[in-house]
């Protein structure tokens, strides 16, 4: 599986979240062991993790988020796929977690600095 077209699978729109969420389930059966495969299948999460939720701006100028606004990309079934997906390639014990905490760590950086906006806070 190639992640560069699977990225551009994911990163194209709410059109094509099932078809990216089945390819990210798929992607669960592969096998991670090698450090090269690995390293990118990483990146690659990390990626996902940071991807602000989707929003539409309404006629007065205000940021309407698409979904429901708490999950990844606001749809469940993908955010899912996603944690699955990561646990494979972070299946070491504590490297789930820490790989997630570091993510959450640059996410929450311009929350603690008040520069952050309603998505970023809601992501």
């Amino acid at each position: 599986m190639n992640l560069h077209i699977l990225k551009s699978e994911i990163f194209s729109g709410p059109h094509h979240r099932f078809t990216s969420r089945q390819l990210l389930l798929l992607g669960t059966l592969l096998d991670f062991s090698d450090v090269t495969i690995r390293k990118t299948a990483s990146k690659f999460v990390q990626d996902l993790l940071r991807k602000l939720p989707e929003y539409e701006i309404d006629g007065d100028g205000n940021k309407l988020v698409i979904g429901d606004g708490m999950t990844l990309c606001g749809d469940r079934d993908w955010a899912n796929a996603v944690v699955e997906f990561a646990k494979k390639v972070h299946a070491a014990d504590g490297e789930f977690e820490e790989a997630t905490l570091r993510v959450l760590e640059e996410l929450a950086k311009p929350c603690r600095e008040r520069t952050a906006d309603l998505i970023e806070w809601l992501h």
